[in-house]
């Protein structure tokens, strides 16, 4: 067991859908008891089962009972996020900051370094921010005009996954139906064709904007923002997000239609309120390697000479993405590093 931290507390936000061992180990290492939580949503498509082992690690690990259906792009990872933040409320863990993590990051500071950090932060919310006005026109447009500015057709919430061979072929004449009063359209697919889906509904839009919403008892026109999908805000932000979405719906409802919503709907709410903003510090604490490929790499022994340096700068305390079997060696590094302490 670790030893006994100030009590401060951080409740770490888990989103996982693979690598239970990894999600093990990670939690094993960020574990400080009485001082840590961990609110862990697990994939709807994954057997619950797989995390059994979870058990032994510490009696602070909670599983998310409303899990989702993760579609990368839709709604959903924002879904997982506000059920998990719902379900973190309702206990009984006084949390200082919550902390946003994937089933795939590792720490690379100590828990020492991890508590401190926050402790001094003086309640500052740290997530990646930019707006319309202060990003290059490439990201004007990808995110602005088209994730923002028109509804994106094809990800919607509420999926239906069929598996049987017979409802496969089904699929193939592009199902679409029509469910109950609301007169909401919804296409039905399994993985097999909604890559095919995406090309064929690829440029096909309608222009819309944000829906005004409720703050400080004021209706409020919105100003969007984007950025990185992680995020560590300390327990006010965490509960005022909590609120907006009850009292603004129809903003939870917008974003249904948005590509890569989870990249705009947290900066959002935090950056149109007065009070929240100021207190923002623009950087997401954790290290992503996107140079070369449209998706963050995955740590292998290339990177073994590297992390040393990801050690050592300040301003990261986690870092992504790791696997299991192709990252052992660099994560063996990282626990020496930091049971070292060389920074």
């Amino acid at each position: 067991m670790r030893k006994q931290m100030k009590r401060f507390k951080i409740a770490y936000i888990i989103l996982a859908h693979n690598q239970p061992n990894l999600l093990k180990r990670l939690i094993s290492q960020l574990n400080v008891e009485g001082s840590t939580i961990f609110i862990v949503h697990w994939d709807r498509k994954k057997k619950i089962k797989e995390l059994e082992s979870l058990k032994c690690i510490t009696s602070n690990i909670y599983l998310v009972e409303e899990r989702v259906d993760g579609v990368w792009g839709g709604i959903s990872l924002v879904k997982a996020t506000l059920n998990a933040i719902k379900e973190m409320l309702r206990l009984e863990f006084s949390f200082d900051y919550a902390v946003l993590l994937s089933g795939q990051d590792y720490p690379v500071k100590d828990n020492q370094f991890i508590f401190d950090f926050f402790q001094y932060s003086e309640g500052n919310l740290y997530m990646e921010i930019f707006n319309q006005f202060n990003c290059t026109k490439e990201w004007q447009k990808i995110v602005f005009s088209d994730r923002l500015g028109c509804y994106n057709l094809i990800l919607e919430t509420d999926w239906y996954r069929l598996r049987e061979d017979k409802q496969r072929e089904s699929l193939e004449k592009r199902v679409i139906s029509k469910q109950g009063d609301n007169s909401q359209w919804k296409l039905i697919f399994d993985d097999d064709i909604v890559r095919r889906l995406k090309h064929k509904f690829r440029g096909c839009s309608f222009p819309r904007q944000l829906p005004p919403a409720t703050i400080e008892g004021k209706e409020t026109k919105l100003i969007a923002w984007g950025g990185s999908q992680w995020w560590a805000l300390p327990y006010d932000a965490v509960n005022y997000i909590d609120n907006f979405v009850k009292e603004n719906p129809q903003y939870y409802d917008f974003h249904k239609f948005t590509f890569i919503p989870d990249e705009i709907f947290f900066q959002t709410i935090i950056m149109n309120n007065p009070e929240f903003s100021r207190r923002v510090i623009n950087h997401r604490l954790k290290y992503l390697d996107w140079s070369r490929d449209i998706k963050p790499m995955v740590f292998n022994d290339e990177y073994l000479n590297y992390f040393t340096s990801i050690c050592l700068n300040p301003f990261f305390l986690f870092a992504r993405k790791f696997e299991t079997e192709t990252s052992n060696n660099i994560l063996n590094q990282i626990d020496t590093l930091l049971n070292n302490e060389k920074y």
